[in-house]
């Protein structure tokens, strides 16, 4: 038999041949089923388990002064030594803390880096560092930004510098003309900046007579040196500046006379490095971890030619 309901508001007649107005409808259950509740533990017990992944992001600014090689078969060469600091940054997902991890270095000349660590940040090992570790460092989960943990210095050849930079004298009569040519390799990560060229006259040039022939020089009468300054260089380009002067006259027929004109550089690079250290992280036994690292460079160089 078919039943009909009468609607309560407006007393019209609902036709409902199932009762269904009749019925309440049970609110679903929040519970996830029983087999993903056991998925989602599981899930859980396994990412507990798992060592944290640790990043760190070196940063080395260096000081660096080198001088040229002038011996045959050596052309590019330099001597440099080089005063660093080096910072690091660290994220971690361990929400409580960041896990110490161990720094690492090498170059590739083999030669001794000293590494003085920040007492700030090194740490005591309970176990025995690897060989090639040089300190164990553990940051603060409150230090948001990169922070310095050590010094570093060292003495060593290096085959490419990251400016290349060439001298000509040419001497005719009582004249002389020197040109300084820079170029900045391609190779280069950025630009050089805060370029400085400053030439020392030997005592044979007569100061009152230089002229500069390329580039916005100075002539320092007191210092006896021609200066110029270039503002950036961009990478794989180069730049030329010169300047000629007379001769002093000599009791001797000395025209071969080799005219030493040495030659001061001085630059900087927010992008590249000169040594050829490299710095990078590892975990140590007492402290579990997954690590990673990556390092970005700067330096301030005074680089001379002789």
């Amino acid at each position: 038999m078919t039943k009909i309901n009468r609607g309560v508001a407006n007393n019209e007649f609902v036709f409902d041949p199932f009762g269904l107005n009749n019925e309440v409808s049970s609110p679903a259950s929040p519970r996830p089923p029983q087999e993903l509740q056991r998925l989602t533990q599981s899930d859980a017990a396994l990412s507990a388990a798992l060592p944290p992944k640790v990043i760190v992001k070196f940063r080395a600014h260096e000081e660096v002064s080198s001088l040229a090689s002038n011996s045959p078969g050596e052309e590019g060469a330099s001597s440099v030594h080089i005063e660093g600091k080096l910072a690091a940054q660290v994220t971690s997902s361990d929400a409580m803390r960041n896990v110490p991890f161990c720094l690492v270095a090498a170059n590739s000349t083999n030669e001794d880096i000293k590494f003085v660590p920040n007492d700030n940040y090194a740490v005591k090992s309970s176990s025995q560092l690897p060989n090639h570790a040089m300190s164990l460092f553990q940051i603060p989960k409150t230090e948001y930004g990169a922070v310095t943990i050590g010094s570093y210095s060292l003495t060593e050849t290096v085959q490419h510098m990251p400016l290349l930079v060439e001298r000509k004298v040419s001497a005719h009569s009582n004249m002389v003309r020197v040109a300084v040519q820079i170029r900045s390799k391609l190779s280069n990560l950025g630009d050089l900046k805060d370029i400085t060229i400053a030439v020392s006259l030997p005592d044979r040039v007569n100061g009152e007579t230089v002229e500069v022939l390329k580039g916005s020089g100075i002539y320092d009468d007191l210092k006896r040196t021609i200066k110029w300054s270039k503002s950036a260089l961009v990478k794989g380009e180069s730049f030329m500046v010169s300047a000629e002067a007379k001769l002093f006259p000599t009791s001797t027929n000395d025209e071969g006379e080799d005219l030493k004109f040495p030659v001061l550089l001085r630059c900087i690079s927010s992008e590249d490095q000169i040594s050829t250290v490299d710095f990078g992280a590892i975990e140590t036994a007492a402290h579990p971890s997954s690590v990673s690292h990556s390092c970005s460079s700067s330096f301030r160089l005074l680089h001379r030619l002789p």
